[in-house]
Order: C-alpha cells, then structure tokens, then sequence
C-alpha cells in the first residue's frame, strides 16, 4: 500500500481496495468485516502493515498517509472503518509494550495473520461515574488476574485478542493482551446499535481472567 513512500499511499492500490471494500459493504454491515473478508482485503493491499512501525514488521506509514487512507476506506466501509480504527488502536498499545511483546504479535498483526482490538473505554468515559473501577487488575499468588467489565469492545466475538487496560490495586493503570478464549472471559451479545450493527460492539467480562501479556 505504502511501498517506498511512507508518506502517501499508492493510489491504485488504495483504489483496488476501496473497491473489493464496496463489493463487501452488505455483508460487513450484517456480519462484520471479518466475517465478510474486508479484513483479508486491508492486510493484502498492506494497509495493515502501515500502522505498525518499520521495526516490528511493519511499514510504518506516516499519519497522514494513515488518515488518507482511513478516509478512503470509510468511504466505502464505515463498519471496516470503525474496525480498522479499533485494531489501530490496539496496535499502537501494544508498539508500546515490552520488546517481547512487540516482536511476538507485532509482525503477525501487520501481516493479517491474527487480529486484535482494544477495550479501554472504561479508563476514560464509560461507568466512571459508578465511583469504582470497571475492570481491575488484582495481584494474585500465581499472577495478576482482570475482574469486572470492559463495556464496549469492537468485534469482541471475532478477534484473537483483546487489548484491555484496567486499574491496579495501587491505583495506578496497566493494559494487557487477553485471548479470545481466556479462561473466565465472557463476551456478551452483540449490542443493538442504531448504527454500525455490524461492528459486533460488545460487553465482556472477566472473571479472574489471566492475560497473556502486560
């Protein structure tokens, strides 16, 4: 998507892709873009690889290119679009974690070979005003373990992992990478958004849950 030029996208790639994007539109819209195979579509035409750094696998395309593309794709997907936001952002989470972590998951997310998003809404905005944390990370005898609730996670049931953050007992923040299939992780039912159905917005919970990684 990027090739040489990390600062603008290929336009006939970028073309390509916003097409077989449209093609795929209804049924991203119903089921979800990656049931649909818009997800297939943005690691083939190497859009993925432009949100991971250059260093980890990926091609690390400047924030422009990234917004010129993430406009293009909305253009034909907002459903792909608000995914691709999210798996984004979980990226950009996980770029910032230990070398381990970056060199294990980095190169396969850039690739489209697994995928990921993020639920952290409950550190910001969502039941902050219940006066107690939504999802805490509890220090254990054999590890931390995540307890409560992530209320909004795009694509929950439809992901690998689960990039999450949740408050520690000395109050201070952590995030960690949970798989799909963790032990005492429950996804919800997709929630009956107005909008943007397709998008398998979901609550989880987690009950003394173990993440893979910090």
């Amino acid at each position: 998507m990027f090739g040489s030029d990390p600062s603008t996208p290929d336009p006939a790639r970028l073309s390509a892709l916003v097409d077989a994007l449209a093609r795929l539109a209804p049924r991203s819209r119903d089921a979800g873009p990656w049931a649909s195979g818009a997800f297939e579509q943005f690691a083939d035409a190497g859009l993925l690889a432009g949100f991971v750094p250059a260093d980890a696998g990926g091609t690390g395309a400047s924030e422009g290119a990234l917004l010129d593309a993430l406009v293009a794709v909305a253009s034909a997907c907002l459903t792909g679009a608000l995914a691709l936001t999210q798996w984004a952002s979980a990226c950009r989470i996980v770029a910032l974690g230990p070398a381990e972590l970056r060199a294990r998951m980095l190169p396969r997310l850039a690739r489209g070979d697994e995928t990921t998003t993020v639920g952290i809404a409950q550190l910001t905005t969502s039941r902050r005003h219940l006066g107690a944390p939504a999802l805490r990370a509890v220090a254990c005898p054999g590890g931390t373990r995540l307890r409560g609730t992530c209320p909004w996670v795009t694509g929950a049931d439809a992901v690998d992992t689960i990039v999450t953050g949740a408050e520690c007992d000395d109050g201070t923040t952590a995030f960690f990478v949970v798989p799909a299939g963790a032990a005492g992780l429950t996804v919800g039912p997709p929630l009956p958004l107005v909008a943007l159905a397709g998008s398998r917005t979901a609550a989880v919970g987690f009950d003394d849950v173990a993440p893979a990684a910090t």
